[in-house]
């Protein structure tokens, strides 16, 4: 952690400060004049070294404004201790007072390098401080490098993990021609990697055939899958008593007839209750968990095939765009396998009607 000085921030604010060139030569006048006057107050005391109050302002003058300030209490200083402090230069026969001239040069010589210390520390000071900002920019950006550096990385792992689940989806739907099967076993590998539970939908007979409001197909309830095998007799129950009916508002029957995906991340009670039926399917979906919502159409060669319906539980985190992508590749893949497998089947019943 780096740390701005020792000094009291007060006393660091008071040096460090930019201030005017008059405004900085007007503090040493007042700090020379605050010296004279506790001096001249406490001169019974301090006699014959009235200097140690001059000392301090010629200090605080050089640390506050430089070393012209410091300049400044110094001249002020002696030509007070001349006029004021200390006996004549000269004495009675006219000879120099040679006592007199030892201890002004003393405070003379003293003063100036009182003035040049001040000044270098506050010089001094002055650049630390800047060298220290200096340190917390270069520090705030290495720790936003790192964020962004570890943010990199999760996108990396996810999108290594989105890669490595499509592949084993893909390896899944090759494996065989049936389909049904297939989709149900592709459904338990779905949770929990896009997931808590997964329903999945197939247009039974000829499919998407086009009617007055879009495309319709009798939809058959293929496979509903739940992560916590605890909740799969509650999933077996909403695929029994609530399969898709044609005055659903949203749902399958609904991104069937559009083709576009229904995206929810953020499922609110409103929702909730216009999606569902009654009070026990609302209880149903909870108990299930449903806090993301997203219903993928299962679509090849421009028909419709069904639809991928997935659901995040009330502790995942909600769906963003890159599940619905990810969704949405998946459904094409099974939508593949699906045309794959009927071309297939109708290709064996033609030759075997032949």
């Amino acid at each position: 952690m780096i740390r701005r000085s020792a000094l009291p921030p007060a006393l660091l604010s008071l040096v460090l400060r930019e201030r005017s060139v008059a405004f900085r030569h007007g503090l040493a006048l007042l700090l020379f004049s605050a010296a004279f006057a506790v001096t001249f107050l406490l001169r019974p005391w301090i006699v014959p070294s009235p200097f140690p109050f001059f000392f301090a302002a010629t200090m605080l003058a050089a640390c506050t404004g430089g070393l012209g300030p410091g300049l400044t209490s110094t001249a002020l200083g002696s030509a007070a201790l001349l006029r004021f402090f200390l006996p004549s230069m000269l004495l009675g026969d006219g000879a120099l007072n040679v006592s007199t001239l030892v201890r002004f040069g003393s405070f003379f010589t003293v003063s100036l390098l009182i003035s040049a210390l001040g000044a270098a520390l506050r010089s001094a000071l002055t650049s630390a401080e800047a060298n220290i900002e200096e340190l917390r920019r270069l520090e705030a950006e290495r720790a936003g490098l790192l964020v962004r550096e570890q943010a990199a990385r999760a996108d990396a792992e996810a999108a290594r993990s989105r890669f490595a689940f499509l592949a084993e989806a893909s390896t899944l739907l090759d494996t065989s021609l049936d389909y049904p099967t297939t989709l149900a076993s592709m459904a338990c590998l779905a949770v929990p990697h896009i997931g808590d539970w997964c329903i999945i939908d197939t247009c039974a007979g000829e499919p998407a055939s086009e009617g007055a409001d879009g495309p319709k197909c009798a939809l058959f309830r293929l496979a509903v899958a739940h992560a916590d095998p605890e909740q799969q007799p509650a999933a077996h129950q909403l695929k029994l008593r609530y399969p898709p009916l044609p005055e659903d508002v949203y749902g399958v029957l609904h991104v069937v007839r559009t083709g576009q995906s229904e995206f929810v991340p953020d499922v609110s009670e409103s929702w909730l209750a216009t999606f569902s039926r009654d009070a026990e399917h609302v209880s149903l979906l909870r108990a299930l968990g449903c806090r993301s919502y997203m219903c993928v159409p299962i679509a090849a060669r421009g028909r419709i095939l069904g639809a991928i319906t997935f659901v995040r539980g009330d502790v995942a985190r909600a769906y963003d765009s890159s599940d619905l992508a990810l969704a949405e590749d998946l459904a094409h893949r099974a939508a593949m396998a699906i045309d794959t497998a009927r071309l297939y089947h109708q290709a064996r019943a033609s030759s075997h009607g032949e």
